[in-house]
């Protein structure tokens, strides 16, 4: 026998609902977020490595976009086992279940943030040297800015908790991509007549 999922829709039948019911609609919400998410950073570190890798090569490009996903999953279960285990320990009121959830809102948010990020900088690599450079500086920011806005709206389901972990993360991504992306010799010294201007 299947049990059915309540539905919470209005104020009235949620604050009327019992522990049990409300401990199911909780789980089966905790589960559709966690699938959002792992596609979220399927697709999301899939097309950023996809992009970082075609730059040497199609084959590489793949290998990117297979490989990226699968080391940050694997991370962030890692991590979502190290906080469910150290929480108890540190006296924390904090399940497993709401560590991974958290995780792996922040590493969605990393995900949102490197296709946002990352799809910036292809799209100016791109632009630049296409025939029609104006539809591609006018459909990839509404492009990218309403795959981010998605992301956000479902990641956080109404959490601010998990929102304010998935913008941290997209931060993070954005640091993340401007110094895998910068100059080969910005890191070097300046030159010896640019630094005779200095008071």
């Amino acid at each position: 026998m299947t049990a059915t999922i309540p539905s919470l829709e209005s104020a009235a039948s949620f604050l009327q609902a019992g522990a049990t019911t409300l401990h199911a609609w909780a789980v089966h919400q905790t589960g559709r977020l966690g699938r959002f998410c792992v596609w979220a950073i399927v697709v999301g570190a899939g097309l950023y490595g996809a992009a970082l890798g075609s730059w040497c090569a199609p084959m590489q490009a793949l290998y990117a976009a297979l490989k990226l996903p699968l080391a940050i999953l694997l991370t962030t279960l890692g991590n979502g086992l190290l906080n469910g285990m150290l929480a108890p320990l540190l006296g924390l009121n904090v399940t497993f279940r709401q560590s991974l959830t958290l995780v792996l809102a922040w590493v969605a948010g990393v995900a949102l943030g490197a296709t946002f990020f990352g799809g910036l900088w292809w799209m100016v690599r791109k632009g630049v040297s296409s025939q029609r450079p104006a539809l591609w500086f006018l459909v990839s920011p509404l492009l990218r800015m309403s795959i981010a806005l998605v992301g956000f709206y479902f990641v956080s389901g109404g959490h601010w908790e998990r929102l304010l972990a998935s913008l941290l993360g997209f931060v993070m991504a954005r640091l993340l991509v401007t110094w895998l992306t910068r100059p080969a010799g910005r890191h070097q010294a300046r030159p010896a007549q640019e630094a005779s201007h200095a008071p």
